[in-house]
């Protein structure tokens, strides 16, 4: 998982490292890179960054992962818009193109014809009012479809997946935003994802 930390994100990071601290076992079995990046960085000092961390990461095996002869990995960035996720998450699919790793971007809500209907509907302005926990389940339906169409099916081919947001950001959005008791959000995410995790 890469954070981008912006302004007024504290509360959320502070809520998802709690959450992966129970995870960590898992977390060092799948080889996920954490990163928590204090500021929002420029493009040049956060290349040089990622470059070091890809560079410390070979043990990952690339050749094996070309020849889908290992599981596919699931990387998730998070920040809040205008914190340069887009720009680093660009960045990280030039460093895997340049590695010869299959790999898809994508992002969430979205990735499949219905996941994109689900985020355009959550967009879109009603003159009812849309309450957090409706939009927590319109999100966890949204996943629903993107895990069992295009995340999991790639990740058992041997691809790597990059997804702009995840479960996280559902925690810090519709958790500490909008209100709705994380305990909701936990059961969800258990029920909806089971044991994958970025």
């Amino acid at each position: 998982i890469i954070l981008i930390e912006g302004e007024g994100y504290r509360l959320a990071l502070l809520l998802i490292l709690q959450r992966h601290r129970f995870r960590l076992p898992l977390i060092q079995r799948i080889q996920t890179i954490f990163i928590l990046l204090r500021e929002v960085m420029d493009q040049v000092s956060f290349r040089g960054r990622l470059e070091n961390i890809i560079g410390l990461c070979e043990s990952i095996n690339f050749g094996a992962v070309r020849n889908n002869s290992m599981r596919g990995r699931f990387i998730t960035l998070e920040g809040v818009e205008g914190s340069g996720k887009t720009t680093n998450l660009e960045y990280l699919c030039e460093t895997l193109e340049e590695k010869n790793v299959s790999f898809i971007k994508t992002r969430e809500p979205g990735g499949t014809e219905l996941a994109e209907a689900i985020r355009e509907a959550m967009l879109a302005k009603w003159q009812e009012e849309i309450t957090g926990l409706t939009e927590v389940l319109l999100v966890f339906a949204a996943r629903e479809q993107h895990l069992q169409n295009v995340i999991r099916p790639n990740l058992e081919r041997g691809t790597w997946v990059v997804c702009d947001r995840f479960t996280d950001a559902t925690f810090a959005y519709q958790g500490e935003a909008r209100g709705v008791d994380t305990e909701i959000i936990e059961r969800l995410e258990q029920w909806v994802q089971a044991d994958l995790y970025p």
